[in-house]
């Protein structure tokens, strides 16, 4: 999967090194987010959903050859493609839904920083 997914930020402390930078550092952040948390704006997150289905859309054909790398069949992607787009376009479509579905999604990023 690494010649399809490419995690730059894990190989930019190595290049800035041979690049002669000095003072390198590496900030981590993580992002949470529960969509049943009645804390946030249901619109937000509607349009938060609509991004994610746009984005899922977007790398269809380089998440089918991850996938296919990964020993799943062609058949089980697709039923995974319709079921995930099916779910998130009812949550879109159903705003109601949202603050009843306890689902989580974290992300981390990396920054990494040096200077010449």
């Amino acid at each position: 999967m690494s010649k399809f997914i490419e995690n730059i930020h894990l190989k930019l402390p190595e290049l800035f090194l041979k690049a002669g930078l000095k003072d390198i550092t590496l900030s981590g952040y993580l992002s949470t987010l529960l969509l049943c948390d009645q804390r946030h704006n249901t619109r937000e997150i509607q349009e938060h959903i609509k991004a994610r289905l746009n984005l899922w859309r977007k790398l269809e054909k380089r998440n089918l050859k991850c996938s296919l790398l990964g020993g799943m069949e062609k058949e089980e992607f697709e039923e995974l493609f319709y079921r995930y787009t099916t779910y998130l376009k009812e949550l879109f479509r159903k705003p109601e839904k949202i603050k009843k579905t306890p689902e989580v999604e974290i992300i981390s990023r990396a920054i990494v920083k040096g200077e010449k």
